[in-house]
């Protein structure tokens, strides 16, 4: 390493939030009302996993995970995947909450999600009950597309903005043409049929943004980040999340860190020191500081209450660090590194290590950090 290099590792600390006071002029336009809900597997708040060939709610059929990459809306996301061979399957995210909202009441309606590479080119849809005259029996569901696909990238797509909806059977009302459901008809022309009766049904208000059409052969994965709904301006972000326990790390609470001198393979508390900043952590408002004395110098900011973890179960490893300016003698591309001793029955036991370093890796600036296998 470099001698003089300063390294930060982002630390758990307490979030603040820094507000400016003024005095204005005039009042500014109010925003829409907006709320947010987190579902995650201890409170899925109104939402489940439904199995639509069984009609059964099974929430063994998808996950909550971090990533993949990085989510426009939170840090992680609703995963469901469609395996080949197996039979007919097509799982929802599903939620029956916005039962009997009428068509023409709904201002907003958005959901994020990610197809990765590597399996079937195809992706997700959204779909939900409708009753077009108010008598609450099966009349199909409206069904949107997400078309065309682009993988491996997270897309906020608008269900409102695009005349890709279409009828799961039989043909459009005859106010709405009377022709075959396949043909596809913009939002507004939907809308702004029967207004003030054509609604999502109330009695089987089911809403689902689903993977998989039923083919035995579909093979991919879908991701849902968020999904949002809207109703006479008001709208509700839910939020799709992993369980996330988060641990303050300071020095009167250390829990199970310890600053360690990896040179002398000893714990040593005067290596490294609890900071405010620098700029703008992820998380928190403070980090860990740990500075380098010279070329043999190694410390670590270290925790040993992962021992025995087995690393096919390890699902997300990840840090934050932030390289100051070349200003104080750093390398830019200097990686500050996350390592780990491994056992193994063959022989491959030692230290495995990885590195935050980048050809482009900018001084003063946060980055993350994450594992990959090498």
């Amino acid at each position: 390493m470099n001698a003089r290099l300063f390294r930060y590792f982002s630390a758990g600390a307490m979030l603040a939030l820094s507000l400016g006071a003024a005095a204005p002029v005039r009042a500014a336009p109010q925003a829409p009302p907006v709320t947010t809900v987190v579902v995650k597997p201890s409170a899925m708040n109104g939402w489940v996993f439904y199995d639509d060939t069984n009609d059964v709610i099974n929430n063994a059929l998808g996950t909550f995970v971090y990533g993949p990459a990085t989510p426009i809306t939170g840090k992680g996301s609703a995963q469901i995947t469609i395996s080949p061979n197996t039979p007919a399957q097509r799982t929802n995210l599903a939620t029956y909450q916005f039962a009997g909202t009428k068509l023409a009441d709904i201002t907003e309606m958005k959901f994020e999600l990610y197809n990765p590479s590597g399996k079937d080119v195809t992706t997700g849809f959204l779909n939900f009950n409708v009753d077009w005259d108010g008598s609450d029996t099966w009349q199909r569901r409206l069904v949107f597309s997400s078309f065309p696909v682009v993988q491996n990238t997270w897309r906020n797509i608008d269900a409102l903005g695009a005349s890709m909806w279409w009828l799961s059977g039989g043909n459009w009302p005859a106010g709405l043409g009377g022709g075959p459901g396949s043909t596809p008809q913009a939002w507004s022309t939907i809308a702004a049929y029967n207004p003030g009766i054509a609604r999502i049904r109330l009695n089987d208000g089911h809403l689902g943004l689903r993977v998989g059409s039923g083919g035995v052969g579909d093979n991919y994965t879908e991701n849902y980040s968020s999904f949002t709904f809207g109703v006479l301006g008001t709208s509700t972000i839910f939020d799709f999340e992993p369980e996330q326990q988060v641990v303050v790390v300071r020095p009167g609470s250390m829990g199970s860190w310890y600053l360690f001198n990896d040179t002398t393979n000893a714990v040593d508390p005067t290596l490294g020191s609890f900071v405010t900043g620098p700029a703008t952590p992820y998380y928190g408002t403070g980090s860990a500081q740990i500075s380098v004395a010279g070329p043999t110098d190694r410390r670590s900011l270290a925790n040993a209450q992962f021992g025995g973890t087995m690393l096919s179960d390890i699902t997300a490893l990840k840090y934050r660090t932030y390289n100051p300016s070349a200003g104080n003698g750093v390398d830019p591309n200097e990686p500050a590194t996350l390592n780990f001793n491994r056992t193994s029955t063959a022989p491959m036991s030692g230290r495995t290590a990885w590195s935050t370093c980048r050809a482009t890796t900018a001084a003063s600036r946060w980055t993350r950090g994450r594992s990959s296998m090498r």
